[in-house]
């Protein structure tokens, strides 16, 4: 049996094992094997089965330049809808993001935004992101149309950082994109929380998971920062919910208005 071959049935067998028709008496999981800690960090964040799951965000955002103290500048709620199915090789992700911009004091919607860079007053629009599909895999991440790398192809596998704190399992996501991919967020990092005994448990294809990261990125273009000198720095919290009955009115208006299909599985 090759490699490629073993891999493939070990995350058919994840899925199948996820399947409560096909559950199975409960047996230990090694977070420290990579396929298992693969498999625990998607049933926290996603369903190994495949179906599409909903994230409420709440960001807060303040800008970073060179010798000078971080200014807060907005916040924001977002949806975040995502999907991830087995490969041959971990996971296809694919998801989309929107978000309204918000007063940090009030958590009132946002229109125009008193830029401390510039002096300008900008206008802010809704922001939807349909992102590129990615890969989780047993080493790490990559785009589809990347060349796969044979050095980390030799790589025995990663093991995303896990703690088990209390009754909670925490495991950390870190993705650093590539130079080129100018659209995608220069460094995310991301811990997911859940039950531990339900995270690391087979028989269950997803489990309730709130998360806490920060991203560094660019600045927005309504931003009109000409200036390559500095960078937004994103913090954010979320966890899973149900639909749209968990988001503010607005904000499912809003993001219907910029994607009526939204909501629809991917």
């Amino acid at each position: 049996m090759t490699d490629l071959t073993r891999r493939t049935l070990g995350f058919a067998a994840g899925a199948l094992a996820a399947t409560p028709a096909l559950a199975q008496r409960r047996r230990s999981v090694d977070l420290n094997d990579p396929l298992e800690n693969l498999r625990a960090y998607v049933r926290m964040c996603g369903d190994l089965s495949g179906k599409t799951v909903i994230e409420r965000v709440e960001a807060r955002t303040m800008g970073a330049v060179e010798r000078q103290l971080p200014k807060p500048l907005y916040a924001a709620i977002g949806i975040q809808v995502s999907r991830y199915r087995p490969t041959e090789e971990g996971f296809s992700l694919k998801f989309k993001y929107f978000s309204l911009t918000t007063n940090p004091a009030t958590g009132a919607p946002m229109a125009e935004f008193d830029n401390p860079y510039t002096g300008a007053k900008n206008k802010i629009p809704p922001r939807l992101s349909d992102n590129p599909e990615i890969i989780l895999t047993t080493q790490g991440w990559r785009f589809p149309n990347r060349p796969k790398d044979p050095e980390a192809q030799r790589n025995p596998g990663v093991v995303r950082p896990w703690a088990k704190l209390g009754d909670q399992l925490c495991v950390t996501n870190t993705l650093v994109s590539p130079p080129r991919y100018e659209n995608h967020p220069a460094f995310q990092s991301f811990t997911y929380l859940a039950d531990y005994a339900a995270a690391t448990d087979p028989r269950r294809p997803a489990v309730p998971s709130s998360f806490a990261g920060t991203g560094m990125e660019n600045w927005r273009d309504w931003m009109e920062i000409k200036e390559d000198t500095g960078s937004l720095v994103v913090h954010m919290v979320g966890h899973k919910v149900s639909g749209r009955a968990d988001f503010p009115d607005w904000v499912v208006e809003g993001a219907l208005k910029a994607d009526p299909k939204i909501f629809e599985d991917l």
